[in-house]
């Protein structure tokens, strides 16, 4: 219970560094791997602002040529 006092709530990396650090003091080594979801989310995120800025360029596109008609 007093990890859970010193942990703000916030971040769960903290907590995991609290954890590593007490059971380190009783010779138990924590060892933890970045999750890899949370890569993939950022590069999907990116994807799709990316196509998003290309359909709204080509919305800009059709407008000008109906003004051109006109």
């Amino acid at each position: 219970t007093d990890i859970l006092d010193e942990w703000s709530g916030d971040d769960t990396d903290e907590l995991f560094e609290l954890l590593e650090t007490q059971l380190g003091e009783v010779g138990i080594d924590l060892k933890t791997e970045p999750r890899q979801d949370e890569d993939d989310d950022d590069e999907e995120d990116e994807e799709e602002e990316d196509e998003d800025e290309d359909e709204s360029e080509d919305d800009d596109e059709y407008f000008e040529d109906e003004d051109d008609e006109l």
